[in-house]
């Protein structure tokens, strides 16, 4: 079954270039608004508040996992290619912000960490990082709503060469 919804989401990116951008542009009206308390990476941060997410003492608020991207990693030895930069431009954007949040239809993954799309000003954050190259797309069903647009926001990133793309 893994397998199957695998080659689903491989045969929808095949087909991203025939289908039009997302309403998902703008943020959607049931998007709740939470505070990004702080970024742990690329694609993960602790906001407050939420429904959903594991707590920790060292943070207020909940973690979260940005759907559909992922980004470099930075804790591991050697850091990934492009990790410290995609950590850099999440902290930047995010750390502190007002941001707005919608959840997956999985709420969780499997580390409970909410499972969340980013709005901020109103723009999806997670398609942002894609755009400017500092994420690849990670779907995982059933929390694939915009696996189309974000492959192809990712093929267009890789043509130009952008971020990770050309520096790795």
């Amino acid at each position: 079954m893994r397998r199957r919804g695998y080659l689903r989401v491989v045969a929808a990116g095949v087909l991203v270039a025939l289908l039009p951008s997302p309403s998902g542009a703008n943020a959607p009206s049931r998007a709740a608004p939470a505070t990004v308390t702080h970024v742990s990476d690329g694609d993960t941060a602790y906001l407050r508040p939420l429904l959903y997410g594991t707590t920790a003492a060292s943070w207020p608020g909940r973690k979260a996992r940005f759907i559909g991207v992922d980004t470099p990693e930075v804790y591991t030895s050697p850091k990934d290619c492009f990790g410290e930069r995609a950590s850099r431009f999440t902290t930047r954007k995010l750390d502190g912000q007002p941001v707005k949040v919608t959840y997956g239809r999985d709420t969780t993954d499997q580390y409970g960490r909410a499972l969340v799309y980013i709005w901020l000003d109103g723009k999806m954050f997670n398609a942002m990082l894609l755009r400017r190259g500092f994420a690849k797309v990670e779907i995982y069903s059933p929390n694939d709503r915009y696996a189309n647009w974000f492959y192809r926001l990712q093929a267009k990133a890789k043509e130009e060469h952008r971020g990770l793309w050309g520096a790795c």
